[in-house]
């Protein structure tokens, strides 16, 4: 009986793992893309953080101000996200088994990278 329920779930466990890596790999290009906007936008605004320091701003002003302004937009488009995961989530709740889709460290942990990725992007900036 083991056996036939192995077999009868093989198929869908091979769809979920390909789900799982296309996923990862859709996690991995948003980080890539983010950081790259973050990035961007900061060496367009070196002439501005040259002038804010020529005018007496202190390097801890001038860098919270810069990760203040990339992180921003972040925050605001991850409540937007969050609250999209956990609709589709309910929605596909019939569908998977033995996973919750309201985990919420799968939540953190997700956030919590993006997060950390739109904060370190200004600090190096291409």
């Amino acid at each position: 009986m083991n056996d036939a329920l192995r077999r009868s779930l093989q198929g869908p466990r091979v769809l979920f793992r390909t789900v799982a890596a296309f996923a990862v790999v859709a996690l991995f290009l948003a980080m890539i893309g983010i950081y790259g906007v973050v990035a961007y936008s900061v060496r367009h605004r070196t002439r501005e953080i040259g002038g804010r320091m020529a005018l007496g701003a202190s390097t801890r002003a001038v860098v919270r101000h810069i990760v203040r302004t990339g992180a921003s937009p972040m925050v605001i488009g991850m409540a937007f996200v969050i609250v999209g995961a956990a609709w589709l989530g309910s929605l596909m709740e019939g569908i998977v088994f033995g996973i919750s889709t309201t985990d919420p460290l799968t939540y953190i942990a997700v956030t919590g990278r993006r997060g950390l990725v739109s904060c370190a992007a200004p600090w190096t900036p291409v």
